[in-house]
C-alpha cells in the first residue's frame, strides 16, 4: 500500500527511519468507543522487535467507560475473573505517517487472547467477520468517513475543569457554506480545517471541507443566542 499517500511498507519506514523522518511508533488498537489505545515505540525497536513480534495490553482496555474506568459486568474481563493481557499484532498494511505528530508513524494491531484466537469483542475482529459476512453474500465493502466536530475557545482542560458548560464558540457570525468560512484569513475556522486536513494525509485523504451552521437552543423566542461552528471534513 505504499503507493497510496502516507500509507508505508516495511521497507519505506526503515528508510525514513534512517534519514531520522521518523523517530517513533504508535503501536495501537481501537476500543470500543473507537479511540486508540496502545504504545510508543522507537521506530528502530519497532522495526527489530515489534514489528514481527507484536506486544500486549491489558485487556481492561476492552472495558472501560470513556472516563477510563472499568465497568463491571463484562465476560471479557473483570475484577471478578481478574485482568490479564491481550497480545497486538501489527497489521503492517495499516503502517502509515501520523501525519498529525512530528516524526511518528503508526500500525494498527489486530488483538488476540492468550490462546492466540482473534478477541471476538475486539472492534477490528468484529469489522472483519462483517466485511467477511458481506463478500460472502457477493458483496465488496466500502466506506468514506465525515468528520464533524464543534470548535470552542476553550481548552479541553479547561472545558472540563468547568462542567462542559458556558463554552464559548469559535464563531461569531454564521458561515454556513460560505467560501470565507474556509478562506477568510481572519475566520474562526480556517486553521483548525487546514490541520484536519494534514492529519487525513495518512493515507485517508480529503476531499472537501466545509463549514456549517448549528444554532444554540433559544431561551424561547425562536432567535438562538448565539451560534456554534460547526467543521465538516469529507474523507
Amino acid at each position: 500500500m505504499g503507493d497510496v499517500r502516507g500509507m508505508l511498507t516495511r521497507e519505506r519506514l526503515g528508510e525514513l527511519i534512517e534519514g531520522g523522518d521518523i523517530e517513533t511508533v504508535l503501536v495501537a488498537f481501537p476500543d470500543l468507543y473507537g479511540r486508540p489505545l496502545g504504545k510508543r515505540f522507537d521506530a528502530g525497536f519497532f522495526i527489530d522487535e515489534v514489528a514481527d513480534s507484536g506486544t500486549h495490553a491489558c485487556d481492561y482496555l476492552l472495558t472501560v467507560d470513556m472516563e477510563m474506568e472499568p465497568v463491571a459486568g463484562y465476560a471479557f474481563a473483570g475484577w471478578e475473573q481478574g485482568y490479564g493481557d491481550v497480545h497486538l499484532a501489527p497489521e503492517l498494511e495499516t503502517l502509515r505517517r501520523a501525519a498529525w505528530l512530528d516524526r511518528t508513524a503508526l500500525v494498527l494491531c489486530d488483538v488476540h487472547e492468550p490462546s492466540h484466537r482473534a478477541a471476538a469483542v475486539a472492534p477490528r475482529t468484529m469489522l472483519r467477520r462483517q466485511v467477511e459476512r458481506a463478500r460472502d453474500a457477493g458483496y465488496t465493502v466500502r466506506a468514506g468517513s465525515e468528520l464533524e466536530y464543534y470548535i470552542f475557545r476553550r481548552s479541553y482542560r479547561d472545558a472540563a475543569a468547568g462542567g462542559y458548560s458556558n463554552l464559548e464558540p469559535a464563531g461569531w457570525y454564521i458561515e454556513d457554506d460560505a467560501r470565507g468560512g474556509t478562506q477568510r484569513r481572519r475566520a474562526p475556522s480556517p486553521p483548525r480545517l487546514r490541520r484536519s486536513g494534514r492529519g487525513l494525509q495518512g493515507g485517508v485523504g480529503r476531499r472537501s471541507a466545509r463549514v456549517e451552521r448549528a444554532p444554540r437552543r433559544g431561551a424561547g423566542d425562536g432567535r438562538p443566542p448565539r451560534d456554534l461552528q460547526r467543521s465538516t471534513s469529507s474523507a
